[in-house]
């Protein structure tokens, strides 16, 4: 229904891969499409994203579905010409955090951190950096219920992460990652024995240590885009290196050096 232009797409399956509904978003003569989506504790759906995108000017969007596909709301929000919503999640007291960058499409752009209510409604904005390129591309929740996010920093140079607290947003502490080959954060999880894994783009799995001070690394091929942590300790790595890879490993037999 847009000729020559993105719309954002959010479709609901059966387990079988049926399509249950389907919602198709977008803006005359501008861009809209979704960059993540999660299912809430209320059984509804929230997507992030990027709204009304001109080439110069966004917004980054939460959009909420109920559970059979109903447009519940529908939510912008910006610190600047343009912003994107890259990553969300769902903290466990029932609000929203997405992250992404905001700046401007062609130059200049910050890390964007965003916290809002069940229903969209903002409670905290955060778009900080050196105005260099800059993003968030992923986030999680500390053990203490605290937000934890990474992407890079230094114009795509290096890998950063950063923590910020749950109540006001303010940075508790952050590490951009200089001099050591890690450049574009594109996962973080925390690991269930503390610290966090991260997973850069090009194919280093990273332990952190609960302050975000590196524990460890290792090279692995194909493994550059998001893994899980399986109740026995097993990582479970996805990547796209060619071709999709999928691929279990024990973090255990890593030989980290100490």
């Amino acid at each position: 229904p847009f000729p020559d232009l993105q719309y954002l797409w959010v479709i609901k399956t059966d387990v079988s891969g049926n399509i249950e509904w389907e919602d198709e978003f977008g803006s005359a003569n501008k861009n809209d499409w979704g960059e993540d989506v999660l299912e809430t504790q209320d059984g509804g759906f929230v997507v992030t994203g990027t709204q009304d995108d001109d080439g110069d000017n966004a917004k980054a969007i939460l959009r909420k579905y109920s559970s059979t596909g109903s447009l519940l709301w529908n939510k912008t929000f910006s610190s600047s010409e343009y912003n994107e919503g890259i990553s969300l999640m769902e903290t466990s007291d029932g609000n929203l955090v997405f992250v992404g960058f905001s700046g401007t499409s062609h130059g200049a752009y910050k890390h964007f951190m965003v916290k809002a209510d069940a229903d969209g409604n903002q409670i905290w904005k955060k778009r900080f950096g050196d105005n260099t390129q800059q993003s968030l591309n992923a986030v999680c929740e500390a053990p203490d219920g605290n937000y934890v996010a990474a992407g890079y920093c230094n114009n795509y140079s290096n890998a950063y992460i950063v923590q910020r607290g749950s109540s006001s947003g303010n940075m508790q502490w952050n590490n951009c990652y200089d001099n050591n080959g890690y450049e574009w954060i594109n996962d973080i999880i925390p690991a269930a024995a503390g610290g966090y894994y991260l997973l850069d783009k090009y194919f280093y799995l990273i332990k952190a240590d609960e302050n975000g001070n590196i524990i460890w690394s290792v090279g692995l091929d194909y493994a550059n885009q998001s893994l899980i942590e399986l109740n026995d300790g097993t990582l479970i790595l996805a990547g796209n290196e060619s071709s999709i890879w999928l691929f279990p490993l024990d973090p255990s037999i890593i030989d980290t050096g100490q």
